[in-house]
């Protein structure tokens, strides 16, 4: 088990060259990604392929996600067309995974049985200046099946270090994983991230929302999508007591629920925004314009300041 240190953002070409070289002859490595710590191994190297799936336990129905260098590239493994190629432009190089129907032959360890695959652009510079000498990489993050990712090397399990061929320690990482996006339907389902439900005051309507979500998701057990929600008037505020006692009814408890601030740092971290109306999809746009194409509008009417039985309606719609 070799450790080798190497500077993310302006990383050594004689490292990345012993790197690459252990990639073609087949070996596999640990290294450091703008989301967590992964390990990978030539997308061509059946060998290496089994190597991690057996390191992570991981089940083979989850095939592994192909990191490459450039968008050309990706779309030279996969089907496209104008949506897609608008996609791609949009979201890479950066922490976001697209699912697309590959069309060329791929190990089955890299796609499902409808020959969908997971490609990435990485935005790390240590990454695609690897990615450009050693060609695609199968890739994973470094760790057991289910468990939480790592952001640094010294988190990662014993026994997943000792079957890397070699280590790349480039310090700690963001800690969050790519979000994913299935695009090969319409339309298209994001598979991990984040949804952010907004309102007013994120004291009814927006709670309201998150709640049933968490609640369908859960029964669907489903543990790769977080949700939350937010609005702009105040923070630290309880839901309305309407909006607490409809929720009750669905064996959702709002009680402890607060309010926060629909802020650009919270919002630019979401995956989907979901809007209760047209006012603030335009208030969310303004504060961070980034976000256009994953606003959209739900147009549910607000109940503050109505009766139980528009709170019940409100439910309903949503």
């Amino acid at each position: 088990m070799k450790v080798t240190k190497i500077n993310p953002l302006n990383p050594e070409k004689e490292k990345l060259k012993e790197a690459a070289s252990i990639l073609k002859k087949g070996g596999v490595l640990i290294f450091p990604t703008d989301t967590v710590y992964g390990i990978g191994t030539s997308y061509k190297n059946e060998a290496g392929l089994k190597k991690i799936f057996a390191l992570k336990q991981r089940p083979e129905i989850k095939p592994l996600a192909i990191l490459v260098e450039s968008k050309k590239m990706a779309l030279g493994i996969v089907e496209s067309n104008k949506k897609i190629e608008k996609e791609v432009e949009k979201v890479w190089p950066g922490a976001v995974t697209l699912l697309l129907k590959a069309k060329i032959p791929l190990s089955p360890f890299l796609r499902d049985s409808s020959s969908k695959v997971g490609l990435r652009v990485p935005d790390y510079p240590l990454l695609l200046k690897l990615l450009k000498i050693s060609g695609p990489l199968a890739a994973t993050s470094a760790n057991i099946s289910g468990q939480p990712a790592d952001c640094q090397i010294e988190t990662i399990e014993k026994k997943i270090l000792k079957g890397a061929d070699l280590i790349i320690d480039g310090g700690k990482t963001s800690g969050k994983e790519s979000s994913v996006w299935d695009f090969t339907g319409e339309p298209a389902k994001l598979i991990r991230g984040e949804i952010l439900f907004v309102c007013t005051g994120n004291s009814c309507r927006s709670p309201m929302a998150a709640g049933l979500m968490k609640k369908m998701l859960e029964e669907k057990g489903n543990k790769n999508i977080r949700v939350d929600s937010a609005g702009f008037l105040f923070s630290a505020r309880g839901a309305t007591k309407e909006a607490i006692e409809v929720m009750k009814g669905e064996g959702i408890d709002l009680l402890n629920h607060r309010s926060k601030l629909a802020t650009p740092f919270l919002v630019k971290n979401f995956d989907l925004i979901l809007v209760m109306g047209e006012i603030h999809k335009e208030r969310i746009l303004k504060m961070f314009h980034q976000a256009a194409e994953r606003v959209f509008v739900l147009d549910i009417p607000d109940p503050i300041g109505k009766p139980l039985t528009f709170y019940e309606q409100t439910l309903k719609t949503i």
